[in-house]
């Protein structure tokens, strides 16, 4: 199963339509690791039609709904917390998931009948990953 030793590294979130709009807007690049304006970007995206839309709309400090934007936790926890967090991680857990999958093939932990299977997956996988 050595064989796997000259094939490209497997790599979960490098490939898709998604990724390739990410490479032709420059939100991120093949060699290197810049974060920060995709989460500008999808802040931008995420949060701010939130709060333009709750300005336009009178919600955004008016005490007479229920909780105004301004002082309603959950869209500043979601947009402005939690997805530049899931930014971040990609560049923890996309390496991680690599070297797993790197390990299963260099360290014969897949018997021989049970291969095609695995390859199969893997396969799968990068299919489904760059369905478009």
């Amino acid at each position: 199963m050595n064989e796997f030793v000259n094939e490209p590294p497997f790599r979960l979130s490098k490939g898709g339509l998604f990724y390739g709009l990410l490479l032709r807007l420059r939100l991120v690049e093949e060699d290197r690791y810049v974060p920060w304006r995709r989460i500008v970007i999808f802040a931008g995206v995420t949060w701010l039609p939130l709060l333009i839309m709750t300005a336009i709309d009178g919600t955004l400090a008016d005490s007479s709904v229920g909780i105004p934007f301004l002082q309603d936790p959950v869209p500043h926890t979601r947009f402005l917390i939690a997805l530049p967090l899931l930014v971040f991680a990609d560049k923890i857990i996309d390496p991680s998931v690599a070297s797993v999958v790197r390990h299963f093939q260099i360290c014969d932990l897949v018997p021989d009948e049970a291969d095609p299977h695995y390859r199969k997956a893997v396969e799968k996988v990068v299919r489904q990953r760059d369905a478009k």
